[in-house]
């Protein structure tokens, strides 16, 4: 019976004295945001390297998620994807007429994250604001809307050499979600 309580004591010290962050957004987008220059084939990288699948794909847009069985018929060729249906989606677009989605430049992207649960919810807003605290300086957000039911604001940053990057983030009440979109539309212009 001692041994149990001083093993109880024991986890509950353990599990007081260690945080653990719950956000994970940020994570996800930085590694996203690398995509964002390269050929429209590293996109798939997200199948390999984090089990993602992919849920369509046109000349020139890709969206990959964790579970596409649970969109509809009708909602499989909408686009953007509807966010209620998924958790969490990334979607890809490549410059111009994009002959071939794999060799076209991606200049776009879009990350969705929806949740129900407001803890989780407020952990990612708290990450990605952490995430673009630290990516972008003392540059402040420019408010693009704000009503009572949503709030999106924009960065203008550089990733790398890719300089006037637009990051918009949104956040919505009614749906609960986080958005941002990662516009780089100087890669379209570059002749590399």
């Amino acid at each position: 019976m001692r041994l149990k309580a001083l093993m109880l004591s024991a986890l509950f010290v353990l599990g007081s004295t260690f945080q653990v962050s719950a956000g994970v957004s940020s994570g996800w987008l930085d590694y996203f945001v690398g995509k964002v220059g390269k050929p429209g084939s590293a996109a798939f990288e997200v199948m390999t390297e984090n089990g993602m699948i992919l849920s369509r794909l046109k000349r020139d847009y890709a969206a990959f998620s964790f579970g596409e069985e649970r969109l509809s018929d009708e909602e499989r060729v909408s686009e953007p994807v509807d966010v209620s249906e998924f958790y969490f989606v990334v979607e890809y677009e490549v410059c111009g007429s994009a002959e071939n989605f794999f060799n076209d430049k991606i200049y776009k992207l879009t990350y969705r994250y929806h949740t129900t649960n407001t803890d989780t919810l407020v952990d990612e807003i708290l990450d990605i604001n952490a995430f673009f605290n630290k990516v972008r300086g003392s540059i402040q957000p420019e408010v693009v809307e704000s009503t009572e039911n949503k709030l999106t604001t924009s960065y203008l940053l550089g990733i790398g050499s890719i300089e006037n990057v637009v990051f918009k983030n949104t956040l919505s009440k009614n749906v609960q979600y986080i958005d941002i979109s990662v516009t780089a539309d100087s890669v379209c212009n570059s002749s590399n």
